[in-house]
């Protein structure tokens, strides 16, 4: 029998080598590559087949780039890819809005161990969806509100729609987020009408709490 390659990337490096070394532990699985950056990462992924994806939901390197972006990322470039999420940032809107994503499972990190990692990583290969038991009913209670907004949305949001909306999230002026995203004023207000049409916000209230669900705001 094959062992599952797993490829793990994670900003922090106790987090990556002490995810490694549960991996080398466990039977049946193996490391394919570590990698401390989403462009690390990336490159690993196209130059060498894995099973599995185990990442870090957000990477200090890319600070206009959470989990959200991120996995939009991953399925454009590898659609069939089974995604494992790992972050101390737990909240039921995060962790929903992750698998409405494409994410294929979640671990809080304060509450992983070796048989939690090694179950999630096997649950996932198999074809399931995993989250760690620390997740209650409060994360299906928040999936159903995103699934609701969702319902009006042909497509996801693209890459800079989502850094928009959590701009916009943080209070930050048009102007501004222009000027960090590089972007002219005419194309940051276009796709801020974009996002607001594709989750039916009438309002920026709406918008931010449709986004707080989704986990957009950070």
């Amino acid at each position: 029998m094959n062992s599952i390659r797993v490829g793990v990337a994670d900003d922090h490096p106790v987090v990556l080598a002490g995810i490694e070394n549960l991996i080398k532990n466990a039977p049946g699985l193996e490391i394919a590559f570590l990698a401390d950056t989403m462009a690390a990462m990336i490159e690993a992924i196209e130059s060498q087949p894995i099973d599995v994806l185990v990442c870090d939901y957000e990477f200090s390197d890319e600070p206009l780039t959470d989990g959200l972006n991120l996995l939009a990322s991953i399925r454009r470039r590898f659609p069939a890819l089974k995604v494992l999420l790992t972050s101390t940032r737990t909240a039921p809107g995060i962790v929903s809005a992750a698998l409405i994503y494409g994410a294929t499972g979640f671990i809080g990190k304060v509450q992983a161990n070796p048989s939690t990692l090694t179950r999630a990583i096997l649950a996932v290969h198999a074809g399931s969806i995993y989250l760690s038991p620390e997740f209650d009913g409060n994360v299906l209670s928040c999936f159903l509100r995103v699934i609701r907004a969702f319902n009006a949305v042909p497509v996801a949001l693209s890459d800079l729609e989502l850094q928009v909306v959590g701009l916009i999230c943080r209070d930050v002026a048009m102007p501004e987020i222009a000027r960090r995203l590089n972007r002219s004023p005419g194309t940051i207000a276009g796709r801020k009408r974009a996002a607001m049409k594709k989750l039916a916000a009438g309002s920026d209230a709406e918008l931010k709490s449709i986004a707080r669900d989704m986990g957009i705001f950070r």
